[in-house]
């Protein structure tokens, strides 16, 4: 999509349509207000008499008689002033191009969403960059009926009226664009099936992308895990006819020098549960559980797309999870990377499993820091719903920079708590410790087991994503449809861009 800027008098600029944000019982902006003007006060009857509410994400989209130079008007609701954040922005932004779509236009001019309310402009630009592309994904790549396929927005014109903050402008439009293409690039990636996404597929695009974007890519094959020894891998592979690939990317900018920090990402191309296989209804949407891999890969695409002044390790060990005569079973012991025992008490604990040898492999790069991303449980799903991710960790100060770039990036999580009673639940007596707890507390539980892997004194931070990796029921976002939301690229993205120390 075409991004571009203008400065000419707004109630002049030719248009098909041009969109203004609304908040609820207050005045309209500036530049609302003239336009308002023009049409003869049109905007403030249909909100003085509740046909247009200004609700947060409503649309109201009519004909603006030749009275000004565009030739639709579309207003877009932004909810209360006093609960505004650049996530409406880039809500407001979605909501927009979606009607633009819907009227079947190709192009459209927009005002800035809250300029004036919440500062600096050039992160409400970004953020309505970012919401027009996440907002006009869809995942029809297998649809071969072209008119089953949506017209689609070819050109967005952002008005701002002071002509020497565009050249700013641009360059956070043109960050917010290439960050939301990459999102929807890897959500594109997770929304493929498990007979085209396999372990080998995940490991040959990271290797095109580590090509296109500039960074390193070593891909281990099965017989690379076994001299590595990540049995842990391994172990949830053997049931699989798919052969496993651990995938180890870098990123380092030449600023840049001294530790990494690794990211984790649970990558199972399919989850049947193995031998505890899942029913018919949980085993639906199991191609996602490869999302927190997906996600680590368009982290690191990001960074060195915009040039981050960060160094990151990306370990993305795929595999599926099946059920066969040669498959893990529950009672196995499993010794990881790095010496310690796992006694499998459930095969669908599999997320786990293989995090464990990555998680303690982590040690060989020295890491400043280690975040994990999974679609680990479903327990965490019953806890925070579809509306946030569960942080777990073991540093509070880090836990709150993860936190404040979740706050910014509209990638919310909540954090759960890591009492030392929790490790209780998942005490074996033939191994180190047990894949599954008691029933009870069962995000934390994983997160407890997970938290034994990790190397002594490096701060660390968990991302149970089971709830907000994809959507089966509709929009929860306008920017974000069915299927695979990419979520955690933006937050990660945003806590590196604001890294320091």
């Amino acid at each position: 999509m075409k991004l571009s800027f203008t400065s000419d008098p707004v109630e002049e600029l030719k248009s098909e349509c041009i969109a203004l944000g609304v908040f609820q019982e207050e005045p309209l902006a500036h530049e609302a207000r003239k336009i308002d003007t023009e049409l003869n006060g049109a905007i403030s009857s249909l909100t003085r008499n509740k046909e247009f509410k200004a609700e947060l994400n409503e649309t109201y989209l009519f004909p603006s008689m030749g009275k000004i130079g565009a030739k639709r008007v579309l207003l877009i609701g932004l909810g209360k002033k006093q609960d505004f954040s650049f996530d409406i922005t880039r809500q407001a932004s979605a909501s927009a191009i979606q009607a633009v779509k819907r009227a079947n236009l190709n192009s459209y001019t927009s005002l800035v969403f809250g300029a004036g309310v919440k500062g600096p402009t050039t992160d409400l630009v970004q953020a309505m960059s970012e919401g027009a592309v996440l907002g006009v994904y869809a995942f029809d790549t297998f649809k071969t009926a072209e008119k089953e396929k949506p017209k689609q927005v070819e050109s967005l014109e952002i008005f701002y009226a002071d002509k020497k903050e565009i050249p700013k402008l641009k360059e956070s439009a043109q960050a917010g664009q290439t960050l939301a293409e990459i999102v929807n690039y890897h959500r594109e990636l997770a929304n493929l099936p498990a007979n085209i996404a396999t372990p080998t597929y995940i490991a040959n695009e990271s290797e095109k992308l580590g090509k296109k974007y500039g960074f390193k890519v070593t891909v281990y094959d099965k017989i690379g895990i076994q001299k590595l020894g990540l049995n842990g891998l391994l172990a949830v592979n053997s049931g699989s006819a798919q052969e496993p690939r651990f995938v180890v990317l870098e990123y380092k900018s030449k600023s840049i020098s001294g530790a990494p920090i690794c990211l984790v990402g649970k990558t199972i191309t399919f989850d049947s549960g193995g031998l505890n296989i899942k029913t018919a209804d949980y085993m639906q949407n199991m191609k996602f559980d490869k999302c927190g891999g997906i996600s680590v890969l368009g982290a690191i695409c990001a960074a060195a797309a915009l040039k981050l002044s960060a160094h990151l390790i990306g370990l993305i060990p795929a595999t599926e999870n099946m059920p066969s005569g040669s498959a893990y079973k529950v009672g196995d012991i499993i010794k990881t990377w790095g010496g310690k025992t796992i006694e499998i008490g459930n095969t669908d604990a599999e997320g786990r499993v293989e995090l464990s040898d990555v998680l303690a492999y982590t040690k060989e790069f020295k890491p400043k820091a280690i975040i994990d991303l999974a679609t680990l449980t479903g327990a965490c799903v019953v806890a925070l719903g579809v509306q946030a991710a569960g942080l777990m960790g073991n540093d509070a100060r880090f836990s709150t920079r993860i936190k404040d770039a979740a706050e910014s990036s509209g990638e919310r999580v909540w954090e759960l708590p890591m009492y030392d009673e929790y490790s209780e639940q998942i005490k074996s007596e033939v191994a180190d410790v047990k894949n599954i707890g008691d029933g009870n507390a069962g995000a934390i539980t994983a997160a407890k087991f997970l938290q034994k892997f990790i190397p002594e004194g490096v701060p660390w931070a968990h991302l149970d994503i089971a709830g907000v990796a994809w959507t089966d029921k509709g929009k929860y976002r306008p920017y974000v449809g069915k299927g695979a939301t990419g979520y955690g690229i933006r937050l990660l993205i945003e806590l590196f861009k604001n890294w320091r120390g």
